[in-house]
């Protein structure tokens, strides 16, 4: 931090400064108060009363005469004076370089009581400490009797606190130290400040200028995004990643949570950063993602300048899978097959029966078709039935016992937005000894949605 005081800052000059107490005197008809004033260069004069602006006419006159270098009497004439001219009177010297007043109290009974208006003495000086944490503001100003000190900041008036410090030193005789500190200057502390003193003789002001040249700031970039965070999904969903591209200088770190816990390397997880052209890209690879896995990833990326977070909702569906053989059930008192098949799926799936067409609740020649699912366990495995269907007997070439064969097809890919899994093809399943009935062979399928997934199950069984 480099501070510049007042002394480097203001030309030669002198700020106005009444270096004797103001007389009162009579001649003739007229009454005369007179002020001693030293300045440079020579400032604007204003006589008051009270707080009336007096301006010259017939009874009043106002002069003004050079006696020594920078030196000035200045003169309020009253002719034939009255009582109604008595009260305070007020002369105001103002330049480039501080304003002073001096007071005059004008009764016709007065005497000299032996005050000293205040006067600067000397230049007000602006000094700091070595390290720069400390700036003192001094003016020394004359006065009888002692007069009360009131600093000023542009047009603030300041109070003493941890950061500000006033102090009021006598010197000598009549002369005084006025003090302002200020710990820890920052820019924010520059600016023009007034010593304002005043006692029952007059009163007058002192201006300082302060100037802080702070360090320049270092050169760099808090972390922006560069692009919308994203998650992918690749390899048949077997491998899904998240990734932000970010812009910083100098290069981030970051660190990756899900659900408030944070991600470390491992089989599951892999985490990377790379730059390229300036970008940085942030990766984190999940490996054969499962639904316990889902839940909201947060990075928080930062550096020295600032930082950002990015929030990734990550949703995981499994598709629909046949986790049972499916079994074909006959009551033979009813004459009825239900037909059962476990299925394992996050969801209630909707379920579709065929035979060689979509089946409906009521189909042709009076079969009655019941569908209907219940839930078997917390692993998300659901049952779908088929109860009742009514058979009618068939001549053919039979035998009417047999042993049939069930054969279990799933389609070859199961499309998801997160995650594909491919279970393994014409698995094979021999069935008891469930019907006697001689007749054709009939192909059924129950196919099995859930979220825009299908699992088929085929079942080649006799009606």
């Amino acid at each position: 931090m480099s501070l510049k005081g007042n002394s480097s800052r203001i030309p030669d000059g002198k700020p106005p400064r009444f270096p004797k107490k103001p007389t009162i005197k009579q001649e003739g008809d007229f009454l005369l108060m007179e002020c001693v004033l030293e300045a440079q260069p020579l400032p604007e004069i204003t006589w008051f009363q009270g707080s009336r602006a007096l301006k010259a006419g017939d009874r009043l006159q106002m002069k003004q005469k050079e006696t020594g270098k920078d030196t000035y009497l200045l003169t309020l004439v009253i002719s034939n004076p009255s009582l109604a001219d008595g009260g305070n009177y007020r002369c105001n010297a103002v330049n480039a370089f501080g304003e002073s007043n001096a007071n005059i109290a004008l009764n016709f009974q007065g005497g000299d009581d032996g005050g000293i208006a205040p006067t600067f003495i000397e230049k007000p000086k602006i000094t700091p400490n070595s390290s720069g944490t400390l700036i003192t503001m001094r003016c020394r100003c004359k006065a009888n009797p002692e007069p009360q000190v009131t600093w000023f900041r542009g047009a603030t008036q300041l109070s003493a606190s941890g950061r500000l410090t006033m102090k009021s030193v006598k010197v000598d005789e009549d002369v005084y130290d006025l003090i302002l500190e200020i710990k820890e200057p920052s820019g924010a502390d520059a600016g023009t400040y007034r010593c304002h003193v005043e006692n029952s003789s007059g009163e007058s002001n002192a201006n300082l200028n302060l100037n802080i040249e702070a360090e320049p700031e270092p050169a760099g970039q808090a972390p922006t995004f560069a692009e919308k965070p994203r998650i992918i999904s690749e390899q048949n969903g077997k491998l899904i990643f998240m990734e932000c591209k970010v812009k910083a200088d100098p290069k981030p770190t970051f660190v990756w949570t899900c659900e408030g816990q944070e991600i470390k390397t491992s089989s599951k997880f892999s985490i990377s950063m790379k730059e390229e052209g300036g970008i940085y890209v942030i990766r984190l690879d999940l490996k054969d993602p499962q639904p316990e896995e889902s839940g909201l990833y947060k990075c928080n990326i930062k550096n020295e300048f600032g930082e950002i977070n990015a929030n990734l909702t990550l949703n995981i569906e499994i598709a629909p899978q046949i986790r049972e053989k499916p079994r074909v059930i006959r009551v033979q008192k009813k004459r009825t097959i239900v037909i059962e098949c476990s299925v394992r799926c996050a969801a209630p799936p909707e379920v579709t029966w065929y035979n060689r067409r979509p089946l409906s609740r009521r189909t042709a020649g009076g079969q009655s078709i019941l569908n209907k699912y219940r839930r078997e366990s917390t692993r998300s495995c659901w049952k779908s039935a088929m109860p009742p269907k009514r058979t009618k007997a068939r001549t053919s070439s039979w035998p009417r016992t047999r042993r049939v064969n069930l054969l279990l097809r799933v389609s070859k890919s199961l499309r998801s937005r997160r995650r594909k899994r491919s279970p393994s093809r014409n698995q094979k399943a021999r069935l008891p000894n469930l019907l006697k009935d001689s007749s054709p062979p009939l192909w059924k399928k129950a196919r099995v949605l859930n979220s825009s997934l299908n699992c088929p199950a085929w079942i080649r069984l006799p009606t």
